[in-house]
């Protein structure tokens, strides 16, 4: 999964190139309708499908704001596989606007793993919340994966990750994360 990776609509099929046995499905952060000034910013993607999978591959198009790309892959045979895989790039906490963006996101997700019960969900992206930190953010997402009997990796006993992100080697932060 990745996030940021800054493509416009336009230049999203560009990740498909990147390999000749894997595909990828993609948001763009940002629209077109205006001059971008600056750097672009946010988007998307899953690089995860080999073309020569022998599964069902079902890509969705529920992307809230352009932070939400998601793909079922299903098998109908002896071995199940049911997986449902969600990339996800949230808004950084900084206002009312930022916080309600984060809220809709995780409940777009949410009905999304509800439509599918009995598919184990794989949910990975930035999510801007550092779990040890105090925020409304955090404590949303917290809320979130109770309800949905869901937990971060980064929870896990065997979990070894000290940061996933840092600003010039002095403040470090683990914004990045996957929920099972």
């Amino acid at each position: 999964m990745l996030q940021e990776h800054w493509l416009a609509d336009g230049q999203l099929d560009s990740l498909n190139e990147l390999s000749d046995s894997h595909c990828a499905t993609a948001v763009s952060g940002f629209g077109c309708k205006e001059i971008l000034r600056g750097r672009p910013y946010g988007g998307c993607a899953i690089f995860l499908v080999k073309k020569n999978i022998d599964a069902h591959v079902d890509i969705f198009d529920v992307s809230i704001r352009n932070r939400i790309c998601a793909l079922h892959v299903y098998t109908k045979t002896d071995f199940s596989l049911d997986l449902l895989f969600v990339s996800v790039y949230m808004p950084f906490e900084s206002n009312d606007v930022a916080y309600d963006e984060f809220c809709s996101v995780l409940m777009q997700i949410a009905h999304l793993a509800q439509s599918y019960p009995d598919s184990q969900l794989i949910l990975g992206g930035d999510f801007n919340v550092d779990l040890g930190r105090s925020s409304l953010h955090t404590d949303f997402l917290k809320n979130y994966c109770t309800l949905n009997v869901v937990q971060p990796v980064i929870n896990h006993q065997l979990s070894k990750v000290d940061y996933t992100y840092n600003f010039s080697m002095q403040r470090f932060s683990v914004i990045d994360h996957f929920i099972f």
